[in-house]
């Protein structure tokens, strides 16, 4: 599978995702082109396997804040603390659709509102993700996302059947993704996805008012048949859409490696591995491509 010269545009905010991307010059020639070419495709690739993660890590922020308020009712309608604000339309799309059974939690989620759409079922086992030991499984059905190839929006789909698990170890969340394939037709975005991430919140429990404004950090690694992206003490924060307010995220610190995996252009990319490292609260970052380092 040859990468594509053109850079991928996610159009999904996620707050565990680490949504940001690396322009190059169209003036003149930059010899970093094909390294960032490579991050923004891996990053794409990256952000779109930890979809159902997301989803999952924002369910537990919402259920930690209901029961850090005591609602033992209307949880999934609980407020913002100290405003009339719902939590829901913070951290989800207008119009996502929450039911429970059991121990069950189904979000169903409408293109109209957003980027992606399709359901997302939360398997909580009745604990809190924040409790100790505790794991959740999170399947798909139907859901589709919307990425921007550059030129205009393609709707990809993923296979039904998938699991990532979220499993809570000493104050640390474990995730992982297992053989991951998002695809348009015929034409593969994720083939086989598979990794293990370590999630680090700097907060005393997932609830929403704990985990605002605070430092997340994230370590680990996922890759498929084309590409691979590897996280080293990534630190980054949420931060609100001014235009959906709804949260997102930005990168502050930390290292990350992209490298093309099989066959690939090697007349346009004289390396196949690019490193980025953020630094100055994300202000600034390095990459080093093809044994040039270039400050930015």
């Amino acid at each position: 599978m040859k990468m594509k010269k053109g850079l991928i545009a996610l159009l999904l905010t996620l707050p565990i995702a680490l949504t940001s991307c690396l322009d190059s010059s169209d003036s003149e020639p930059d010899p970093m082109a094909p390294g960032i070419s490579i991050y923004n495709a891996a990053r794409v690739k990256n952000q779109l396997a930890l979809l159902p993660a997301d989803v999952g890590i924002r369910l537990a922020m919402l259920l930690d804040e209901a029961d850090k308020q005591g609602l033992t009712e209307n949880r999934l309608d609980v407020k913002i603390e100290g405003s009339e604000v719902s939590l829901r339309d913070k951290l989800f799309p207008n119009g996502t659709v929450i039911t429970q059974d059991g121990t069950k939690y189904t979000l169903q989620f409408r293109k109209e509102d957003s980027y992606y759409e399709g359901t997302v079922e939360v398997e909580t086992n009745g604990v809190a993700l924040s409790d100790n030991s505790a794991e959740w499984t999170i399947a798909t059905s139907g859901l589709k996302a919307d990425v921007n190839n550059g030129f205009n929006a393609v709707t990809y789909a993923y296979a039904d059947g998938e699991t990532t698990t979220i499993t809570e170890t000493g104050g640390m969340y474990e995730i992982g993704l297992s053989g991951i394939d998002l695809a348009s037709g015929s034409t593969p975005l994720l083939s086989g996805w598979s990794g293990n991430y370590t999630l680090m919140t700097g907060a005393s429990s997932l609830a929403y008012s704990d985990c605002h404004e605070k430092e997340f950090k994230m370590t680990g690694s996922g890759q498929d048949s084309a590409l691979s992206w590897k996280v080293s003490n990534v630190n980054y924060k949420g931060v609100e859409n001014t235009l959906t307010g709804q949260i997102g995220s930005v990168i502050l610190s930390g290292t990350i490696d992209c490298t093309l995996i099989g066959s690939y252009d090697t007349e346009y990319y004289p390396s196949p591995n690019v490193k980025v490292i953020f630094s100055n609260n994300g202000s600034s970052y390095s990459i080093t491509y093809n044994g040039m380092v270039s400050q930015r």
